[in-house]
């Protein structure tokens, strides 16, 4: 049975459908800069899962290399449009550690571009094919982590005490649903993506990467959001259309 290779590309439609979806409510109300961030946190993430779908089977080591340079740039764009989106939604949270993150995986995704290996290794030495307890084959990395690997660890911290400083301060502000709605799930994702991650990278999980998947969890809680948006904007118009009438009433 193959489900992770269904699995993987459902993430990255997922992903990719969400970013359409935003980028399109942006474009119609371009002073809603939390939408245009959504939009390219979820378009990063789709491109993340495309390449996590094509970890699954290679045995090439250059190909796989390949696969996580691009991989890596695109988790530095999803977790830079992930801070800036918090921001930009909560309208709160604060802008030195926001422009820190930004900064740092700036820095990282130019070492995986034109550095030896990438940020995650230094030197990949090979790919060891494993396989499923329902006998789907992948492949994990095997190679030297880079010495620099430490400010992704270091920057994934950082983002986690910026989402929590910023629903926290969201939440006290009144903005509850807001603050569970959009920090629960990055707390979620930074969590559980920032433990695996560095434990597949190191050997101790020989699991295929999952940033990707769960990313899902943040993709639901936008999905919701935008219901709440959509309908708290068709009440609002449907109240000034009642004031509207009972003015004209007036006026009449």
């Amino acid at each position: 049975m193959q489900l992770l290779s269904i699995v993987y590309p459902a993430a990255a439609g997922i992903g990719l459908l969400l970013a359409s979806v935003q980028f399109l409510i942006w474009h119609r109300i371009p002073e809603r800069g939390e939408f245009l961030f959504g939009a390219a946190m979820s378009a990063a993430a789709g491109a993340m899962a495309l390449c996590e779908a094509g970890f699954l089977g290679t045995g090439s080591t250059e190909r796989f290399l390949v696969l996580m340079e691009i991989a890596n740039v695109a988790v530095a764009a999803t977790l830079i449009a992930m801070v800036w989106f918090v921001r930009n939604r909560l309208q709160t949270g604060r802008r030195w550690l926001a422009w820190g993150v930004t900064v740092s995986w700036t820095l990282c995704a130019a070492i995986s571009i034109f550095g030896a290996g990438n940020i995650a290794f230094s030197a990949l030495d090979g790919v060891e094919q494993l396989q499923t307890s329902w006998g789907e084959i992948y492949s994990v990395p095997v190679g030297t982590i880079h010495p620099l690997k430490i400010i992704t660890d270091l920057t994934s911290l950082a983002i986690l005490i910026f989402v929590i400083d910023a629903s926290v301060s969201a939440f006290r502000k009144g903005e509850r649903r807001a603050a569970l709605l959009v920090g629960g799930p990055i707390v979620f994702f930074i969590v559980v993506a920032g433990i695996h991650t560095p434990l597949v990278d190191a050997g101790v999980f020989r699991t295929p990467y999952i940033i990707s998947l769960v990313f899902v969890a943040i993709s639901v809680a936008l999905a919701v959001g935008l219901v709440d948006d959509v309908a708290r904007s068709a009440v609002l118009t449907r109240r000034l259309e009642l004031e509207r009438q009972r003015w004209n009433a007036l006026l009449d």
